[in-house]
């Protein structure tokens, strides 16, 4: 972009004045912090409090580019290579999805069941299983919450293990996972684990063309695309439930907001149990927590 200020504040303002112009409206000021404090070092406090402070032709310029780069629908954790999720960075390339905050939801509920069930642990380690990992935030996350626990973490994705790999190393929790190429539950193979927890792609195979540009171009569609009705997923998953959860385990899932009944029908006719819905902050139905019936 052309002919940015080159104060602070004023910089400020015409990016996000820039940004609410367009689809990135809701975003706008987060966004203009986030690129001046990436791009020139200064915090929103500094915008605030050193308004008239003058930047480098260098960082205007790498500002400018990288607003050209947010109009065209890139979202920034794409630009920057990270994205921050349960108070953590983790690194993102367009072969993972974008850890989103609904996520927090679903870890939230599994740590809530941990700590009730704490106790069955003491003299063997929790063991997870990731099923359809991505960058791994969701095992790392629980990892990094519970020092003691172990996972395996799977993706039918060679680099979104990369990925993964790479963030367990960045969250020094690469000596607790190993790491398993496959589709859903297939790679664990007979190996049984307390918890499955996964985010695995929801969205019908029809509404991949109505999502916006920056989740379209920017996200990988194989981590989206949940087949016909969203569910293929999920109907892989719990055939299987049963051979890798182990008595009194459970399965922590996470689906779109008007999924769950059809997805506790699928796990009703595999011999599970919903135990709950998890809510996310808004209030839609993000997932649940199931058991396995004659093994609770």
């Amino acid at each position: 972009m052309d002919n940015l200020p080159t104060t602070l504040g004023a910089l400020y303002k015409a990016l996000r004045s820039t940004l609410s112009e367009t689809s990135n409206a809701d975003t706008a000021d987060l966004d203009a912090r986030l690129i001046i404090e990436k791009r020139s070092g200064n915090s929103y406090i500094e915008v605030l409090t050193d308004a008239e402070k003058k930047l480098s032709e260098e960082s205007v310029q790498l500002i400018s580019d990288d607003l050209y780069r947010r109009l065209k629908g890139e979202p920034l954790s794409k630009i920057y290579g990270e994205k921050e999720f349960w108070g953590r960075d983790f690194i993102v390339t367009t072969d993972v999805l974008d850890p989103r905050p609904d996520t927090e939801s679903i870890i939230e509920s599994m740590l809530e069941w941990y700590k009730t069930n704490e106790s069955n642990y003491k003299k063997e380690p929790l063991r997870i299983a990731d099923i359809g990992t991505g960058t791994g935030c969701i095992a790392i996350t629980i990892l990094c919450e519970i020092p003691t626990a172990q996972a395996i973490i799977t993706d039918i994705s060679p680099e979104a293990l990369a990925i993964a790999r790479k963030n367990a190393e960045k969250h020094k929790v690469l000596d607790r996972i190993e790491f398993r190429l496959g589709d859903c539950l297939e790679p664990l193979k007979d190996d049984s684990v307390d918890v499955v927890v996964t985010n695995p792609p929801y969205i019908p195979s029809a509404d991949i063309t109505n999502l916006s540009e920056s989740v379209k171009t920017y996200d990988p569609i194989l981590a989206l695309d949940g087949g016909k009705d969203g569910l293929d997923p999920y109907k892989k998953i719990f055939i299987s439930l049963k051979k890798n959860l182990r008595t009194n385990g459970r399965l922590f899932l996470e689906c779109g907001f008007d999924q769950i009944q059809a997805i506790n029908r699928i796990g009703e006719n595999a011999g599970t149990t919903l135990e709950r819905i998890i809510y996310d902050l808004g209030g839609h139905a993000r997932g649940g927590e199931f058991s396995c019936g004659d093994k609770r």
